[in-house]
C-alpha cells in the first residue's frame, strides 16, 4: 500500500482538515505518480464526477492505475497511463488546470479522495494584467471537447456535448501563428500595447498538411497547445476569435483546432453550424428531448466481420476515378439497424462517383444499404478522423 493511499484510508475515517492537507502535499512531492490519459484527445482522460465536477484520475501506485483501466476497458473506453515525475509535477497540475479540470480523484478502485484542483495550485490571477498581455486560457472548450471526443469514440450519446463544445467554440479566443517577421506594425496610440497592422504586410501563416494532402490553419486554444506544434517559437501567436475564422477558412481546406490534442476540423459549413447553434438559431432541445434524441442518434463502429469482397470491388471501382483520393468505411446504426457509410475525400461529379461505388457495392452488401458521405460533412469528418482508409490513390 502505498504512502498516499494510507494517509486516504485513515483519511476515510476521520475527515480531517490535516489529512486532507498532508495527502495534497504528498501528491506534490510523490517520486512518480499515475495519470489517465486519453489516446483520443492526447490529454489527460476526464469523466464528470459527484455532478458537474471535470474530474481527472490520479493514482499513487502503478497497480491502481492497472486496475482501472482495466475497468474502462470494460466499457469500451481506451486510456494509457501518464507517468509524472517529481520534477515535472508543477507541470502535471498545471496541465490540469489549463485543460478545465475541476477535481483530481486519487486512486478510484481503491479508497479514494476528491481533491479540488485549486487547492493543489493556485489560480492564476491576471486581474492587474492589461487584456492585450493575459496568456490565451479557454479551459473549458477544452474539457467541452475533450468530453464530446471521448463519447465520440466510445459510442455514447454526443449531442447534448457537441452543442455545449459549440457554445465554447463561439466564445473563445485562439492563437493564430503567424510570421511576425513578414508584418508592418505601428502602435495604435491606446498605450495598452496593441499594434496596428499596416496595409502592405504580408501575413505569412503556416499550414499542416494532413495524410490526404488537405492544407489546414492550425489555431490553438493556449500557449502549450501551440508549443506542441511550434517547439522553438519560432512563429508570434496573434490572438483571433470565432469571428475571424471564415475569412481564414476561406483560402483553405479549413480550419484545425488542436492539431495535437483534440484535433477538431472546421469548414465553412461546421462555422456556420455552430454560429447557429451558440446564437439560438438553433435551438436547445429541453434535456429530456435531447436525452432521447441522443439514444436514437445514429452511430458507428467496425464491422465484427469485414466485408473483404465488398471492399475490394470498392477499391477497383475508385482506381477509375482519379478525382478520390482517400475512402472509409463504417457500420452506422440507427435504431438498432445496421447499414454502410462510405465516407470519401474527392472532387467533382458526386452523383457519378456514388452511383458506380454502388454498381460494384450492393451484390456484396449482405443485404445492408448503403450511404455515403463527403469527407467534409460532420459525420465525414467525425468517421475519417477515428478511422484508417482502406483506400488511398
Amino acid at each position: 500500500m502505498s504512502e498516499i493511499q494510507e494517509l486516504i484510508v485513515e483519511f476515510d475515517k476521520c475527515k480531517t482538515r490535516e489529512l486532507y492537507v498532508k495527502i495534497i502535499e504528498d501528491l506534490r512531492t510523490a517520486e512518480k505518480l499515475w495519470a489517465a490519459y486519453s489516446p483520443v484527445t492526447n490529454n489527460f482522460y476526464l469523466d464528470i464526477f459527484k455532478g458537474e465536477k471535470v474530474a481527472a484520475f490520479i493514482f499513487s501506485d502503478e497497480e491502481y492505475y492497472n486496475v482501472y483501466e482495466d475497468r474502462l476497458k470494460g466499457k469500451n473506453i481506451k486510456i494509457k497511463p501518464f507517468v509524472s515525475s517529481l520534477e515535472k509535477r508543477v507541470e502535471l497540475f498545471s496541465n490540469l488546470y489549463r485543460s478545465g479540470f475541476d477535481i483530481v480523484v486519487v486512486d478510484n478502485g481503491q479508497r479514494f479522495v476528491i481533491i479540488d484542483l485549486l487547492d493543489i495550485i493556485k489560480k492564476p490571477d491576471f486581474s492587474n494584467v492589461p487584456e492585450v498581455n493575459r496568456p490565451v486560457l479557454n479551459p473549458s472548450l477544452v474539457a467541452a471537447a475533450n468530453n464530446f471526443f471521448q463519447a465520440l469514440s466510445s459510442r455514447r450519446p454526443v449531442q447534448v456535448l457537441e452543442r455545449r463544445m459549440f457554445k465554447e467554440i463561439y466564445n473563445a479566443r485562439f492563437l493564430l501563428p503567424i510570421d511576425r517577421n513578414s508584418l508592418k506594425v505601428e502602435s495604435n496610440g491606446s498605450g495598452n500595447g496593441e499594434v496596428v497592422i499596416k496595409k502592405d504586410s504580408v501575413l505569412n501563416i503556416p499550414l499542416i498538411t494532413n495524410e490526404n494532402n488537405r492544407n489546414y490553419i492550425a489555431i490553438f486554444t493556449d500557449w502549450d497547445e501551440f508549443k506542441k506544434f511550434d517547439h522553438e517559437l519560432k512563429f508570434g501567436g496573434n490572438i483571433i476569435k470565432f469571428e475571424d475564422l471564415r475569412f481564414f477558412c476561406k483560402n483553405n481546406d479549413g480550419l484545425v483546432i488542436n492539431p495535437f490534442g483534440f484535433n477538431m476540423i472546421l469548414n465553412e459549413e461546421t462555422l456556420k453550424l455552430i454560429e447557429d447553434v451558440a446564437t439560438g438559431k438553433i435551438p436547445d432541445l429541453p434535456l429530456e428531448q435531447a436525452t432521447s434524441r441522443d439514444k436514437a442518434s445514429v452511430s458507428y463502429r467496425e464491422p465484427e466481420k469485414y466485408p473483404k469482397r465488398m471492399v475490394e470491388k470498392i477499391k477497383l471501382c475508385l482506381k477509375k476515378h482519379s478525382e478520390v483520393r482517400s475512402a472509409y468505411l463504417k457500420l452506422l446504426i440507427k435504431n438498432d439497424e445496421e447499414s454502410w457509410i462510405i465516407v470519401l475525400d474527392f472532387d467533382g461529379d458526386r452523383k457519378a462517383l456514388f452511383n458506380d461505388i454502388a454498381k460494384e457495392a450492393i451484390p456484396e452488401a449482405g443485404g445492408k444499404l448503403i450511404s455515403f458521405a463527403h469527407i467534409n460533412t460532420g459525420i465525414g469528418e467525425q468517421i475519417a478522423r477515428i478511422s484508417k482508409p482502406f483506400y488511398k490513390a
